[in-house]
């Protein structure tokens, strides 16, 4: 198995793939932990190294560390996070690994009325004991979500509002990866826990408007009561708890309350984060 400085858990997800593009501009040495075979030669096709493994397969976890300095943990939403993480964790520790870099979000605390925040936070308190260095990023939610509403928008030019005019400062993907590259490349990052949004509060008429920019088309904004988005989510595949999670956020967000923007993405990469109008455009052919 090819050497590398960092493993990449959660390579193929959303903000996984966009890392380790970065990871590759700036000269590290990385392997992704893959689980499914067509998306590990995909990678290998693409020239990144690739480990074979699962977090519920705590061996295959000890193989892929070996020699790693570096750990970028996140994993999908799962009931059993706090297990599966876990296990990626106790691998990491027998290894050696020096720095782990987990992605968590935004809120997560022990009593927070999320579930999914709150086995972040007792994954956290973990990573805390563990005798490793640490650094937390703490996300808000992904503008990559409104991808959801792609074909709503394509086929009707009509744009569903669950947080009805509440404003909320989501992140683009493209730049957590960004700021979890540089921890992962750079010191002086360790015992931070680094809180990311975008540039400003938005709500989903300012998404409307950029799009109807971005598309030169019109979009008819939908506004539904955040409960409503519960049955939807369920409809859409998932699981009961996280629906519910979800359905929560969007309450949280109907009342303006995750309005707060952080200066820490423009601190770290010297840049201002992606603004709404910026992702609309650079993302005007999906929603085509």
């Amino acid at each position: 198995m090819q050497k590398a400085d960092i493993l990449v858990i959660g390579a193929t997800g959303t903000i996984g793939r966009y890392l380790l593009e970065k990871l590759r501009l700036r000269g590290a040495t990385f392997k992704a932990l893959v689980r499914n075979v067509d998306k590990a030669l995909a990678l290998q096709q693409s020239g990144v190294a690739v480990a074979m493994g699962d977090l519920s397969d705590p061996e295959s976890l000890r193989r892929a560390m070996q020699g790693v300095r570096k750990l970028f943990l996140l994993s999908s939403p799962s009931d059993r996070q706090v297990e599966l993480q876990h296990n990626a964790i106790e691998a990491a520790r027998a290894a050696g690994v020096a720095h782990i870099v987990k992605v968590s979000a935004l809120g997560s605390l022990p009593d927070s009325p999320i579930q999914l925040a709150r086995m972040h936070a007792q994954t956290e308190d973990e990573i805390r004991q563990s005798g490793m260095a640490w650094t937390f990023l703490h996300p808000h939610t992904l503008m990559q979500n409104w991808f959801w509403h792609v074909q709503q928008v394509r086929e009707q030019g009509i744009l569903y509002s669950f947080t009805q005019q509440g404003r909320y400062s989501p992140i683009d993907a493209r730049d957590i990866a960004e700021v979890a590259a540089r921890i992962l490349t750079e010191a002086g990052h360790e015992g931070q826990t680094y809180y990311l949004t975008g540039p400003e509060a938005v709500s989903m008429k300012d998404v409307a408007n950029a799009l109807e920019l971005a598309l030169d088309k019109d979009i008819k904004l939908i506004a539904v009561p955040a409960e409503m988005s519960y049955q939807p989510l369920l409809q859409a595949g998932l699981p009961d708890w996280l629906a519910k999670d979800l359905a929560e956020l969007n309450k949280t967000y109907a009342q303006s309350l995750g309005d707060d923007t952080s200066p820490d993405f423009e601190r770290i990469t010297g840049r201002r984060a992606t603004s709404v109008k910026q992702f609309a455009a650079d993302h005007a052919r999906v929603f085509r």
